[in-house]
């Protein structure tokens, strides 16, 4: 989660995210702001169900702007395999169901573990990554080091268009902070 909706999610004291734990039944952990980055870590634990209670109590607890959620889930490759389905089908199917751009990164070397990233963003809120003749999406590319391409047609039914960013998995990484950043600063 951004370092900038910590606070309001865990709210006064704790009672936020203690909240959050007693409706959905999960272990709720939210990492501690480390110095240089803009997200911190929150880890949910429980049954299938109750963390997507959890998750869905998080994303409403976090401020309205930016409308567009980004969620990245840390799986064991067992789990992504499970996400990507049998040749693809299964991530092709929640992609087209849920109109967010939900992309795998590719398996760290030394750990079990991947990032997947569900994001999609407003129709409304495209303009201020592409800013005035390109120059926006220019800046993020040059900055990031990653390619970053914003789909020309909304994802049908929604009014979102896909945002997609791909690289180096540390190129990826500051692209989608550098792209919550923006959406965050306002028109």
């Amino acid at each position: 989660m951004s370092n900038m909706h910590a606070g309001t999610v865990i709210g006064k004291g704790g009672g936020s995210v203690k909240q959050m734990r007693e409706q959905s039944g999960c272990k709720v952990q939210i990492a501690e702001q480390v110095a240089g980055e803009m997200e911190r870590l929150v880890s949910i634990t429980g049954a299938a169900s109750q963390v997507t209670h959890a998750s869905e109590l998080l994303v409403d607890a976090a401020p309205t702007e930016p409308p567009s959620h980004a969620l990245k889930l840390l799986l064991s490759n067992n789990q992504v395999g499970g996400i990507i389905g049998k040749k693809g089908s299964t991530i092709m199917q929640m992609r087209e169901e849920s109109g967010a751009m939900i992309k795998v990164e590719a398996a760290a070397t030394l750990t079990n573990e991947r990032v997947v990233l569900v994001n999609g963003v407003r129709q409304a809120l495209v303009g201020r990554l592409i800013g005035r003749g390109g120059a926006g999406i220019k800046e993020l590319r040059e900055a990031s080091g990653a390619t970053i391409k914003i789909e020309s047609e909304c994802v049908p039914g929604t009014d979102q268009r896909r945002l997609i960013i791909s690289g180096t998995p540390q190129q990826t990484q500051v692209a989608h902070s550098l792209v919550q950043t923006r959406l965050a600063m306002g028109p």
